[in-house]
């Protein structure tokens, strides 16, 4: 009987200990699916952050309730479409990391308190995960918060997977501290901008001003201020930023303000250093003169340096142009705005002397010089209300009409 009791209680024993075993071994399993779960769960949300892969992932489906909404993701590449992350039904072979885990199922649903398709437009892509019968659970649910947009049936037309909380776009970078967004483009006050980052203050009455974008330091004093970079930089990153222009807001002393308009014209390579008030090309005032190669310009506009003006159009000489400065192409003048009645009128010498006529009289001089000795000059002058507008000399081969 002893030896009965022994034994039993052996086996009994026995089987306790295998139990413990099975199931430590199931948790150990356990750790190590749900362990890759979470790796494959981040692979699907930065595959889905791309609005291309999860628009054409989901494009036409039910946003708020479709099961079983698709067999795989796509993904783009600079090949083209390729799928991934495949279920079963697209591929009952197919298995993910070491665990050998298999995804059920993609079902897109807005249940629950933390999304809501028509108030939030967002939803959950809820994926099924089979654990496999090892585990001390086999099918284990998670889930991944889309933003949508949807036709008016609720059919999603474009979507884009968030981060962290239901309703976060943006992802942290490796220090933590910085955050980044790696879908598409980013409005503030606009739900469709036009560029990679586009601020709007919609709905203001006619004429009205605001403000829309604040550059902004804590620094004070002549010369501090805010700058807006423009950088160009080479893809592996391993000659860091270009500095090509920049355009400065500058403290210029007491209270009053300077735009510095800024560009590297080393040649040298890149620029890796900021831009400073050295590279200033053309600097605003606070009394609103302008300077172009002049620090400290005197009158409205100083330019250091040449200045051309191309041909125009030769619109009529009226009050709106009064002052006005141009090229004649044709004339081969300068010529300005002005005069009473207004018309325009040559800068060339002799304009504004007195004259007992009007129009043009024109006159042949025989020069008596060394190299122009027996050589027919014509001379033009030109007169309007007795005053000399013009006057034209040269050669008769070169087109001018010396009279008799």
């Amino acid at each position: 009987m002893e030896v009965l009791l022994a034994a039993g209680l052996m086996g009994g024993l026995s089987l306790v200990v295998s139990q413990l075993v099975s199931n430590s071994q199931r948790s150990v399993n356990h750790l190590e699916s749900s362990s890759e779960i979470l790796t494959m769960m981040q692979g699907i949300q930065s595959l889905l952050s791309s609005p291309e892969n999860c628009t054409a992932s989901f494009q036409g489906k039910s946003a708020s309730n479709h099961p079983n909404v698709a067999n795989l993701l796509k993904k783009e590449t600079p090949s083209g479409i390729v799928d991934d992350y495949k279920t079963v039904q697209a591929d009952p072979n197919m298995t993910y990391g070491p665990r050998r885990l298999k995804i059920n199922s993609y079902s897109l649903s807005d249940e629950g308190s933390e999304v809501d398709v028509a108030n939030l437009q967002t939803t959950h892509l809820v994926i099924e995960f089979n654990r496999g019968k090892n585990s001390l659970r086999k099918i284990i649910t998670k889930k991944i918060p889309l933003k949508v947009e949807v036709d008016e049936g609720g059919n999603i037309l474009t979507c884009v997977a968030l981060s962290h909380a239901s309703n976060n776009i943006w992802s942290y970078a490796s220090n933590n501290g910085d955050i980044y967004y790696s879908g598409g483009k980013v409005g503030i006050g606009t739900t469709s901008p036009l560029s990679i980052l586009e601020v709007a203050k919609m709905g203001l009455a006619s004429n009205a001003e605001t403000s829309v974008l604040t550059l902004r330091t804590e620094n004070v004093g002549s010369g501090s201020g805010a700058t807006l970079d423009f950088l160009n930089i080479n893809s592996n990153h391993s000659i860091g930023p270009g500095y090509s222009a920049s355009i400065a807001g500058l403290d210029d002393g007491n209270y009053t303000g300077r735009i510095e308009f800024r560009t590297n014209n080393s040649g040298a390579g890149p620029r890796t250093s900021r831009l400073t008030s050295a590279d200033t090309k053309m600097i605003i005032k606070p009394n609103g003169n302008v300077g172009i190669g002049v620090s400290n310009p005197k009158v409205k506009l100083d330019v250091t340096g040449e200045i051309k003006l191309g041909s125009t159009v030769l619109n009529p000489c009226d009050a709106s142009l009064e002052g006005t400065l141009r090229y004649n192409k044709s004339s081969k003048v300068m010529e300005y705005c002005g005069g009473n009645p207004l018309v325009w009128q040559s800068m060339s010498a002799g304009a504004g002397i007195s004259c007992n006529w009007s129009g043009v009289k024109t006159n042949k001089l025989n020069v008596d010089g060394a190299n122009l000795r027996g050589s027919s000059i014509c001379l033009r002058i030109t007169c309007i209300n007795n005053v000399v507008m013009r006057i034209d000399m040269g050669p008769k081969s070169a087109g001018y009409d010396c009279g008799n």
